[in-house]
């Protein structure tokens, strides 16, 4: 009995922290709380969406690259490759004041290269039904085939579906004028 009646002395002296009433309602700390979970998820989200993003960029890139390297199978020397910005600057975005003319590929421009060069930019046309074989095609013949009377190719582009030829500039009207104008000229034959 020692035992219950320490028991109930302690007891006795025991006032209580907690109180039955509800705590106070604190919009501060559920703020806090949702600003705690929210920020995360949408920093993860974010990352998320930038590797997407970067993934998708490296996979358009290479497939760009598996296309070049597809469309230039079986081509002994691989043409030097411009970019479509390059070409665009030295066309001044293909103006009209730069056009020389239209051919079965599709339009002519001339125009300057940075380092100087003055070029011809073949732009293979998508209206043409001429596609990616008589692109190659032209380019290995050209290449292979090298003489002082046949224009130089200097390159290509391929940006997705546009495909550009870029060959040197000659000036002086074009080849079949110079090849077929009928010259007079009289001999002065004494005998």
């Amino acid at each position: 009995m020692t035992n219950l009646s320490f028991t109930y002395i302690f007891c006795t002296n025991f006032t209580p922290t907690v109180s039955n009433n509800p705590p106070p309602n604190n919009n501060n700390n559920n703020t806090g709380l949702i600003v705690w979970i929210l920020v995360p998820i949408a920093v993860v989200v974010l990352l998320a969406l930038l590797a997407l993003y970067i993934l998708h960029r490296r996979r358009k890139r290479r497939d760009t690259s598996q296309n070049y390297d597809e469309e230039f199978w079986g081509i002994d020397t691989k043409p030097y490759t411009f970019g479509y910005g390059d070409l665009r600057d030295a066309t001044n975005d293909f103006s009209l004041e730069n056009k020389l003319g239209e051919g079965g590929f599709g339009p002519l421009y001339k125009g300057t290269l940075e380092d100087g060069r003055v070029i011809a930019v073949k732009q293979l046309s998508v209206a043409s039904h001429q596609g990616k074989s008589q692109f190659v095609a032209e380019i290995a013949t050209i290449s292979a085939v090298q003489h002082r009377n046949l224009v130089k190719l200097y390159g290509c582009c391929i940006d997705g579906e546009k495909r550009l030829l870029v060959y040197e500039y000659l000036e002086n009207k074009s080849l079949d004028q110079a090849i077929f104008v009928k010259k007079i000229t009289y001999l002065d034959i004494k005998y």
